[in-house]
């Protein structure tokens, strides 16, 4: 911290521990301050932290909660536990914890349909042109409606993977 000297003719600003003004010999002032102007922008500038952090922590939390607690990942894919639910609507499907890990791992951008058939069988939910729909449960929401896993084709090959609620 920086003081200054008590000596009015003497504008010497330097270190708390020392007893007497290097400059003129006088006695310790003061501490010296920061002008009102540059503590208000601190406080402004506090305030825009904690208005931008407290949300995006919130934020945070809630995405890693969701994803620590998603019913669509915590088992590894398993072709033959897929194909055995094909056409079934039990609520618990199995299917769905098997999503997080079929599209990180095998479902690939480019994918040929008939790779995708390979893998996954024929599409038990919806089948169209460009959408290959497969039944994984009653699993988001209050667990009311079925979800699928949507297969997306550009031409023949494979554009994106998602989850939908229905």
């Amino acid at each position: 911290m920086l003081v200054h000297c008590s000596n009015p003719e003497c504008s010497a600003q330097f270190a708390d521990d020392r007893y007497a003004c290097p400059s003129c010999g006088g006695k310790v002032g003061e501490p010296v301050t920061f002008p009102a102007r540059l503590t208000r922008r601190c406080d402004r500038n506090k305030r825009y932290l904690i208005l931008f952090t407290i949300p995006l922590l919130l934020f945070g939390g809630c995405e890693l909660f969701t994803f620590l607690c998603s019913p669509f990942s915590g088992r590894v894919f398993d072709r033959d536990v897929w194909l055995a639910q094909y056409g079934s609507r039990a609520a618990d499907n199995p299917r769905a914890s098997m999503v997080q890990h079929l599209k990180w791992a095998h479902l690939r951008t480019g994918m040929t349909r008939s790779e995708v058939v390979q893998l996954l069988g024929e599409p038990d939910w919806e089948k169209q042109m460009n959408l290959f729909s497969y039944n994984v449960g009653m699993w988001s929401g209050f667990r009311m409606d079925y979800d699928s896993l949507d297969v997306h084709f550009l031409g023949d090959y494979l554009s994106h993977v998602r989850c939908v609620q229905h």
